[in-house]
């Protein structure tokens, strides 16, 4: 949600033109947060009517890989379940582009995330995550998990003359435990997962949910690997400690919502682990990757490797539900 692609109000113009008639731009402003995409807010006057909207810019997703993240957003949506859809331009498409670039208008959700959640928040967002997993079951499409043991394999070698030795043998480590478990881990549940239910990508308006964003990381996985991811952001801090309380209302919540099996049960500190390795390795490669993301207008797009060394570690510790 950083800005790395510049628009100019003539392009935006021309780019809006598609999605309604006449349209007279009352706001377009960048929005500094994220660190994949490039967004803007960006308000239309069409017929009488004022909308608001973001405009979100792909910089790493690409226009073949596109559709079923529509789908699967457009999907969830006629579930009933608070996933922006994106706008249809005026000829039915979804589809834009914009200075070469792949990009989607998605209605601007109300509210904002959190930046601390308490436990009931926490609780809330369990369910929710439960019931995206449900919902998601008639939602078209398919893709296949990227982050595979093979992809930590690679990047594991590209970033080995960058990090400590320490750090080297944990990756190892950890990728062997992972892919020993291979065979455990395809008997789990699984579908559509968020695969990035961090807190900043849920929206709260007041106390209520009023939107989930950033469905690009989605794909078919093992939904006990989705709830571990949200945990590792909703339940532990910058230091890898865990708030037992909070991790408890997530599952808890979760589990009512969506029951789990004796063996992802037995499996939930493994999950928090490859949640967190999986999440430690992008991060590497962006601080050590010298890609786009170190070039960005506005926003800081690059986040701490550490925290999620910190939580891998923690991870250790957790006992099975």
């Amino acid at each position: 949600m950083a800005v790395f692609t510049r628009v100019s109000p003539e392009q935006l113009q021309t780019l809006l033109e598609s999605y309604f008639d006449a349209p007279e731009v009352t706001e377009f402003q960048g929005i500094a947060a994220g660190i994949e995409n490039t967004n803007y807010f960006v308000s239309v006057t069409s017929g009488g009517e004022e909308t608001r909207w973001v405009l979100t810019i792909f910089e790493m997703v690409t226009a073949e890989e596109l559709p079923v993240f529509i789908d699967l957003m457009q999907g969830l949506a006629q579930q009933g379940f608070p996933a922006p859809a994106p706008h249809p331009m005026l000829d039915g498409s979804s589809l834009a582009y914009i200075e070469g670039k792949p990009c989607v208008l998605v209605p601007r959700i109300a509210g904002g995330h959190l930046d601390t959640p308490t436990l009931d928040q926490c609780a809330i967002a369990g369910d929710l995550l439960g019931a995206m997993h449900l919902a998601s079951r008639s939602a078209p499409g398919r893709r296949e998990v990227v982050r595979t043991v093979g992809w930590m394999q690679s990047h594991r070698d590209d970033l080995a003359p960058h990090i400590k030795q320490d750090e080297l043998a944990l990756l190892n480590a950890e990728i062997e435990h992972f892919q020993k478990q291979a065979d455990i881990w395809a008997q789990c549940p699984n579908g559509w997962i968020h695969g990035d239910l961090f807190v900043d990508n849920v929206m709260f308006d007041g106390d209520k949910v009023s939107g989930v964003i950033d469905f690009y990381h989605a794909c078919h996985d093992c939904w006990l690997f989705d709830l571990a991811v949200a945990c590792n952001d909703w339940c532990c801090d910058a230091e890898g400690n865990y708030d037992q309380e909070k991790l408890r209302a997530f599952v808890d919540a979760y589990d009512n919502k969506r029951p789990l099996t004796d063996l992802e049960k037995s499996l939930w500190s493994d999950a928090l682990r490859v949640g967190a390795l999986r999440f430690w390795i992008s991060r590497l490669i962006s601080q050590y990757g010298k890609g786009y993301q170190h070039e960005a207008e506005r926003g800081n797009t690059l986040k701490n490797p550490d925290e999620m060394k910190a939580k891998l570690l923690s991870a250790h510790k957790i006992a099975a539900l």
